[in-house]
């Protein structure tokens, strides 16, 4: 059905001969420290319960016997959910049954037939208890910043599925939030030129005759990586459609942007994505999010049947970091899931029901970590104290991947030792080489994947969160929006000296109707008629209503960042 199997280039590669530069390490101290404005918004009540036992016996308790499968003392999450999404479970355990008694190839060919995506029916699948045995590869594409570029997540989650079950791809930036991405596009140009990173060891012949050697850094944009092709991508961004700040690799170099171009698209079972964590745990950064969910994610995964997972980031608590109105881990974590749960909501209201939003509770897997073992928990981060270590990313790789499935990997693959050179293997930078903290031993991975086991299947809550009852609100500030015959205004915003209209999902470049994207909502008309959404983009977004949008980039200005960054657009948009 064209939707598995790797992409395939193309292009013939020249010369057989290989080189790899050096290249200094990231600024990893700076990454992900963006400050939070102060807000007025009360932050829930959330308090650490202390525990009375030993390190040594919960160390002793978390590494039960993995085979028996028992969850004793498990306290689940009390059913408070609402009607809608009690009746949408009730769904999915209908269609469990249907497959129990009418066998996979019906179900899964009236489910396609519905318009489901493949990542939907698997998770679908997995609600029946075991691991579904189709397909037998899942595309799993990674949208997000340094959460996942360190350790190279994307990697390692392809290696702990072993026999090559998923391919990856990616579209990553250093700092960015879910809406800047799709203004950046790439952010890799100065991360993964490494020798793991190099394609083929051989050089990429460009259409002016210029001979590269390439390294894989992802796609140039979301929208390429999501659909196969963006037009607004071009040589040194020569459109001006994007932020140019030097890190996108299509831009940097002509070659890279046309071994990008040269791949036939398959398809995408599955689109993991992140937010800063911050930026999660507050209405007007979140808002933010909603509106690229709403008039560019949303569009797209609706039009290609692609699943969203949305990863609730970890809390963490770092002298170099703001933590304005933040007061505790279990108040981070808290409010991080708040944002995740708001995320998962608009999105399923965006989709429809077949390619439903899960979210993957990282966050809460952190935490659960921090109340069971804390002298583990500090092993979690790199020395900066925000990023993940070699620890971290095997949580972050182990919960995204039960929350895909519906199933862990094989606790044989994963539960090793010498991590660094079987699962970390091919990452195209390893910071948790550098890092005091190093990597998991055997024991130490064997409790990292109980409890990643216990948060992301077993629905564990960590005992600080238990009187947590997150407010979904927020999900509904765009639903007229939405629902409405037309909007205006764009994402525009003189955030950057000669990008002071950045509207390319409509403008493309100064013509209308950009509409490589999405139809679905304009009855076959390219713009101009106020009909649905008028080619997905038609007269941009209400940047007056909720982007404050009149000269400034809302999202990004002083709040985002401290006061310097973006600083309202007015600064040209140069961070500092």
């Amino acid at each position: 059905m064209g939707l598995f199997g790797k992409k395939s280039s193309k292009k013939n590669l020249g010369s057989t001969s290989a080189a790899s530069g050096d290249y200094s390490m990231p600024d990893d101290t700076a990454v992900g420290s963006v400050d939070v404005v102060e807000t007025s918004q009360t932050s829930p009540v959330v308090k650490t319960t202390p525990s009375n036992s030993s390190e040594d016996s919960k160390k002793k308790a978390l590494l039960a016997d993995e085979e028996t499968g028992s969850e004793d003392g498990l306290n689940k999450p009390s059913d408070d959910k609402p009607l809608k999404e009690k009746l949408m479970e009730h769904l999915t355990v209908m269609w469990a049954a249907i497959l129990g008694c009418c066998g996979l190839p019906k179900v899964l060919a009236v489910s396609l037939a519905a318009g489901a995506g493949i990542g939907a029916v698997t998770y679908l699948l997995a609600t029946r208890g075991q691991a579904p045995m189709f397909p037998a590869r899942v595309n799993v594409a990674f949208v997000g910043n340094s959460y996942f570029y360190v350790n190279d997540l994307p990697r390692f989650v392809e290696n702990i599925a072993a026999g090559g079950k998923v391919y990856q791809d990616s579209c990553l930036h250093n700092s960015a939030g879910i809406l800047e991405i799709i203004m950046t596009g790439n952010g890799m140009w100065n991360k993964w030129a490494t020798k793991n990173a190099m394609i083929g060891g051989v050089k990429f012949e460009a259409s002016n005759g210029n001979t590269e050697y390439l390294y894989d850094m992802g796609a140039c944009s979301v929208p390429q990586l999501l659909t196969g092709h963006d037009k607004l991508v071009t040589s040194g961004d020569q459109l001006g459609s994007f932020i140019d700040d030097g890190e996108n690799p299509c831009f940097q170099e002509d070659a890279y942007l046309e071994y990008q171009e040269s791949f036939d698209y398959k398809g995408w079972d599955f689109v993991v994505i992140t937010d800063q964590a911050k930026r999660m745990c507050f209405d007007d950064t979140r808002h933010e999010a909603l509106a690229a969910f709403n008039y560019t994610y949303g569009p797209i995964l609706k039009k290609k049947k692609i699943s969203p997972i949305i990863v609730q980031p970890h809390a963490y608590q770092s002298s170099g970091a703001n933590a304005t109105g933040l007061s505790d881990l279990p108040t981070f974590t808290a409010l991080v899931m708040e944002g995740a749960l708001i995320y998962k909501k608009y999105l399923n209201q965006r989709i429809g029901l077949f390619q439903g939003a899960h979210i993957a509770p990282v966050g809460n897997a952190f935490l659960a970590v921090y109340e069971a073992d804390k002298s583990m928990y500090k092993k979690l981060f790199l020395d900066d104290g925000v990023h993940p270590s070699g620890y971290g990313t095997f949580l972050y790789g182990t919960v995204i991947y039960a929350t895909m499935m519906g199933y862990m990997p094989r606790y044989k693959d994963v539960v090793v030792d010498n991590m660094e050179d079987t699962l970390f293997g091919t990452a195209r930078k390893l910071q948790a080489s550098s890092s005091s903290a190093g990597f998991p031993s055997k024991e130490e991975a064997a409790i990292l994947f109980r409890i990643a086991k216990k948060v992301a299947l077993n629905g564990y809550k960590p005992k600080s969160l238990r009187g947590f009852k997150p407010e979904t609100n927020a999900a509904e500030f765009i639903q007229e929006e939405v629902s409405s015959s037309s909007y205006e205004g764009d994402y525009s915003v003189e955030v950057y000296s000669g990008y002071q209209n950045y509207n390319p999902y409509y403008q493309d470049g100064g013509n209308n109707g950009y509409n490589d994207y999405y139809v679905d909502y304009s009855n076959g008309n390219n713009g101009g008629n106020g009909n649905g959404y008028n080619n997905g983009y038609n007269n941009g977004y209400n940047a007056a209503a909720n982007y404050q949008a009149a000269n400034n980039y809302g999202g990004y200005q002083q709040a985002a960042y401290g006061g310097n960054g973006y600083n309202n657009g007015n600064n040209n948009g140069n961070r500092q």
